[in-house]
């Protein structure tokens, strides 16, 4: 039964780039072994060649960026191996980067807030009437709309990330880890002017949060309802990625599938998946259609572990799931009365001999009723309130029609027994 759990979580991340200086890349480098000044000159001494200062300059600047680059890659993995290397240098960047733990995006920070905006809401367009833009039209339509996110803790730089201007008048939606545990937060247009920014909500569940600035006559995105979205779609991607000197990089893919439904931050996330390419620094970017509109926010990735290498795996949080949680926030300043069951699932895909299909329980959250009622982890839900438990959409679109406080009736299966469980509902805010 192990060998079908879920993905692990440290394979995969939220890229949102923490910052550091080359100073202190060259510094861990040097620590976990990986790259020694001294023996590199002692290698290349005798047949080193001559070069002018501003070449070696040049040379320095982009080994530090190709370290950068690598740096990306490899923070963010799993370490699978032993014996080399690439132990020293995880070993060496573990504590640095616990505060960037990408396991968990907790909600939290100190963003000093703005009022919250009931008659905002963002609305969702379709394509009917529209024509398909070349790419460099693409970009000069939607580059401006399109801004980077400074993340600051006691006036020191914490971490960079992208936004998407909503309304002309400065709300921005961006993920809720890029600002997590900040204090600070400054917006940064595409033509550089910088706004300092107030926090109207941030949500840890759907990982949106929306932001405010003091401006007038912004270029506002237009977005397109998801439902809309196919596989095969033209998907392209304008961010930030690695800081603001690559700020508004655009990528280009399609959508290589929807519904995707990943466990992360014990939640489990319907997104959307393309092979655009993102990297740090491209959380809370727009993921575009062909025709200019945002079909979701980019918000993860998948990675390699050290044994292996994954390519062209992204994620995004599908625009109509953006809709309703950035309504959500402008009216209340959080997402409240989400109804859920307190427990963490994967799809079995399939009955075999031993199992029935359904959902496998895999958590229990403590001080649920679930738990109370003696659900645990192991059992399989093969049915919620008469319907088969065959994916998460099913129980999904079952809730979607309850309120919290309400009960559903489950069919569980345990070591080769059914039995019928009812669970009370409670906020998904609540565990």
């Amino acid at each position: 039964m192990e060998e079908r759990n879920k993905l692990d979580n440290h394979e995969w991340y939220q890229p949102n780039a923490p910052v550091q200086s080359a100073d202190e890349q060259l510094d861990i480098f040097e620590d976990a072994g990986l790259y020694r000044v001294k023996s590199r000159e002692e290698l290349y001494e005798k047949n080193k060649p001559k070069r002018s200062k501003g070449v070696m300059i040049a040379v320095l600047v982009i080994a530090l960026l190709i370290g950068a680059i690598a740096l990306t890659a490899i923070l963010f993995s799993e370490d699978d191996s032993s014996g080399n290397s690439a132990n020293d240098f995880y070993d060496a960047y573990k504590d640095y980067y616990e505060q960037y733990d990408s396991s968990e995006i907790t909600g939290e920070n100190d963003i000093p807030r703005a009022d919250t905006a009931p008659d905002v809401e963002l609305e969702l367009h379709d394509t009917a009437g529209l024509t398909a833009l070349t790419l460099q039209e693409l970009y000069a339509k939607c580059q401006p709309s399109i801004v980077g996110i400074s993340t600051y803790v006691d006036g020191e730089a914490y971490s960079w990330g992208s936004g998407v201007i909503m309304t002309a008048d400065g709300y921005i939606i961006t993920n809720t880890h890029v600002l997590d545990g900040a204090d600070e937060v400054e917006v940064i247009g595409y033509d550089g002017k910088t706004y300092d920014a107030l926090l109207v909500g941030a949500d840890a569940i759907s990982d949106i949060g929306v932001l405010k600035i003091e401006a007038k006559n912004l270029a506002a995105a237009q977005f397109v309802d998801s439902a809309l979205v196919q596989v095969g779609d033209d998907a392209i991607a304008i961010g930030n990625p690695l800081g603001e000197q690559f700020s508004g990089t655009m990528t280009t893919g399609i959508i290589s599938g929807i519904s995707r439904e990943m466990t992360y931050n014990n939640r489990t996330m319907s997104l959307l998946q393309t092979n655009a390419a993102l990297n740090s620094g491209n959380s809370g970017g727009a993921l575009f259609n062909i025709y200019g509109q945002v079909v979701g926010i980019t918000n993860m990735k998948m990675m390699g572990s050290f044994t292996s290498v994954i390519e062209g795996v992204g994620f995004a949080i599908p625009s109509a799931t953006v809709k309703e949680m950035a309504d959500a926030i402008l009216d209340d300043g959080a997402v409240v009365g989400r109804p859920g069951l307190g427990i963490m699932v994967y799809a079995m895909g399939g009955a075999t001999e031993e199992y029935p299909d359904g959902m496998m329980v895999n958590s229990v959250y403590k001080g649920s009723d679930a738990e109370k009622q003696g659900l645990t982890a192991g059992d399989i839900i093969v049915e919620i309130d008469g319907m088969a438990a065959v994916d998460i959409e099913v129980i999904r679109g079952v809730l979607n029609e309850k309120n919290v406080g309400d009960t559903v009736n489950l069919k569980v299966w345990r070591e080769g027994e059914t039995i019928e469980i009812k669970v009370k509902l409670i906020d998904q805010n609540d565990f």
